[in-house]
């Protein structure tokens, strides 16, 4: 039985349109009405960034853009002209049919069904094998029939977000058994975001020229997507030929296998999943992904990755790294080219007056084949802080005070803990008592709730940063002159807050109130220590004088 979901016809891309309704596009009205269309939206954030990457290779197979010039054009217009969109598409109509016998879009066609398993070990939110559940209850033993449209969003969303591990492998073949993780795993993918899907696929379209060797060095003869090839994949190492072949690589070999339920639907619940391309020992991702920020790994050693993607820890908000997301500092970080893209063209006047627009960062931690958790998160992105260096000083003042307060207020629960189990404070804790003062402190956390509720002021503040100017001594710009001292505020309010309810967990005995007493006093001089040179009028006790 012949089956077949083409994506250019079916509707299966998930968004929300004008009246803020969700409603699901074909890929090719997903592009042609992107002006009409708000944003790609899915629960996963993992799908989220595949889908936008899959709309990209297309938009730049068409488009290019070769230069700052083209690029603007399209801006401009304030829509992608279909004709060329269709016309592109059309070519390789077969190539998007999901279940085409011959080339199945973004699948190989010669493994066999023979290696099936649950489809769930495509979707990271159902419990399979060393997977555990995220937010689904879809147990191993009760696996799940994904619609076609369902398996075609986890399926871009797995090649691109594959754990590695040992998976299946064909008989004999025991050194295809292992798989590295795929590119986007353990780093902080970014999206600017725009005002509708179209601005927002086209922020991010950077600029991409062989003989420019952007976005990096390729031979355009070489560079195509993975539905235009003809070969299969294989578990191979290799280098991509370009970028086109980056946003598409083929990170595991995978069939979905169809069926026909007793309704007559048609629907995927097994599918092969097998070791596919992979970057050949001592290749990284540094140099070609352009969504993610990179720094110096330090510590590197031979077959050890030089350059380290910024990504998400499970007790770090990636706001806190707001500088290495916006600039690139010498030999020690590097921002994502799509930043570098965005800086580029606002240096050469292509965005009018001083908009802001935004940056999502979505990211997968992983540990030993296993998912630990996911991460989305949005912030502001005014564009004057891709070209001010004024700016970005400003910036790494503040956030710098915010990473001292936090130092003491980690400093004072210590401190806290050792009063609470051992009262005399000139005694020197041993081994096994700093054993048990750093359990306590790790128990009282007060650093968690500190973090969390800085998170609205600093996008408050970053937000109005770049408006925030007034003229020193030498008639110089400056920024900074109402923010700062806000933002301040919000550092000593909210650093209070989160060591007293610290203290507070410690109990009512005269021991715990005699410790919360004496190590407040001290947390307090040394808090105002550190904000005094942007506190007016305060006294030591940080109360209004």
């Amino acid at each position: 039985m012949a089956y077949s979901f083409n994506l250019l016809d079916e509707d299966w891309i998930p968004c929300r349109v004008d009246d803020g309704k969700r409603q699901e596009l074909s890929l090719v009205n997903a592009l042609c009405q992107s002006h009409k269309a708000r944003e790609i939206l899915h629960p996963s954030p993992l799908i989220t960034v595949a889908l936008h990457r899959l709309l990209l290779a297309i938009l730049h197979r068409v488009y290019g853009p070769s230069d700052w010039r083209a690029w603007q054009k399209i801006w401009e217009r304030g829509s992608f002209d279909e004709i060329p969109i269709r016309k592109y598409l059309e070519q390789w109509r077969r190539r998007f049919d999901l279940f085409d016998e011959k080339y199945p879009f973004y699948q190989t066609s010669g493994v066999s069904f023979d290696h099936a398993t649950s489809v769930a070990k495509l979707v990271h939110e159902l419990a399979s094998g060393a997977n555990k559940t995220l937010f689904d209850h879809t147990l191993a033993d009760r696996p799940p029939v994904l619609s076609p449209a369902e398996a075609t969003q986890f399926l871009i969303s797995h090649q691109a977000y594959a754990v590695g591990g040992t998976g299946s492998h064909e008989k004999g073949c025991e050194q295809d058994k292992y798989a590295k993780n795929s590119f986007l795993v353990k780093g902080a993918t970014l999206l600017a975001i725009g005002r509708n899907l179209f601005e927002t696929l086209l922020l991010n379209l950077v600029h991409y020229n062989p003989d420019d060797e952007e976005p990096f060095a390729f031979d355009a003869n070489k560079d195509i997507p993975a539905w235009e090839r003809d070969e299969d994949v294989r578990p191979a190492d290799r280098l991509p030929d370009g970028y086109l072949d980056w946003l598409t690589w083929q990170s595991r070999r995978i069939r979905l296998k169809p069926e026909i339920d007793v309704q007559g639907r048609l629907g995927v619940r097994e599918a092969v999943i097998m070791k596919g391309y992979q970057l050949p020992d001592n290749q990284w991702r540094y140099g070609r992904e352009t969504m993610i920020a990179f720094r110096m790994n330090k510590k590197a050693i031979a077959n050890h990755e030089p350059w380290l993607a910024l990504a998400y820890t499970e007790d770090r908000a990636l706001w806190r790294d707001m500088l290495s997301l916006i600039q690139s500092v010498g030999d020690k970080s590097v921002r994502p080219k799509t930043v570098d893209w965005l800086a580029d063209l606002r240096n050469r006047g292509v965005f009018a007056g001083s908009r802001a627009y935004h940056l999502s960062a979505y990211g997968l931690c992983s540990s030993k084949a296993s998912v630990i958790f996911w991460r989305h998160e949005t912030l502001p992105l005014p564009l004057e802080f891709l070209s001010s260096q004024e700016l970005v000083s400003t910036l790494k003042s503040a956030l710098t005070l915010a990473e001292d307060a936090g130092r003491v207020l980690r400093e004072s629960a210590w401190h806290l803990a050792k009063l609470a189990l051992i009262p005399e404070e000139s005694k020197e804790p041993g081994k096994e008592a700093k054993k048990d003062i750093n359990n306590m402190c790790d128990e009282l956390s007060p650093g968690r709730l500190y973090w969390s509720r800085l998170e609205t002021p600093f996008r408050r503040m970053l937000e109005d940063l770049p408006g925030d100017t007034s003229t020193d001594s030498h008639g110089s710009i400056v920024h900074g002159a109402h923010c700062l001292p806000k933002w301040t505020d919000s550092i000593r309010r909210v650093a209070l807050e989160a060591f007293d309810v610290a203290s507070a967990a410690i109990g009512e005995s005269a021991r715990a109130l005699k410790a919360r007493a004496r190590a407040e006093d001290r947390f307090r001089k040394k808090l105002f220590r550190i904000l005094k040179p942007y506190t007016e009028h305060r006294d030591e006790g940080g109360e209004e004088a």
